[in-house]
């Protein structure tokens, strides 16, 4: 890929994280299929897509995720709504 091609590509994936995060959603910590196709042999991109997106919306991975929120939310001093 030409340099100039990569350099638009790049800022229209920054311009995409930056409208994300203007709406609220954290975006330092994205998956790209090659995460997948680096590790295993013969996953196509929508196969690494999918496995992508069955293990970050697994239950294990929500409860591990809010179990964190909940650590460094309380390490930083708050409170849970529902502790009152």
């Amino acid at each position: 890929m030409g340099k100039l091609t990569e350099e638009f590509r790049l800022s229209k994936i920054d311009n995409a994280k930056k409208y994300l995060e203007s709406q609220g959603f954290f975006t330092a910590n994205l998956w790209h299929t090659d995460d997948v196709c680096q590790n295993y042999d013969d996953v196509n991109q929508d196969e690494a897509l999918n496995i992508i997106e069955d293990a970050m919306t697994s239950d294990w991975m929500t409860s591990q995720i809010f179990e964190a929120i909940d650590i460094v939310a309380e390490e930083n001093g708050y409170k849970r709504k529902d502790e009152d």
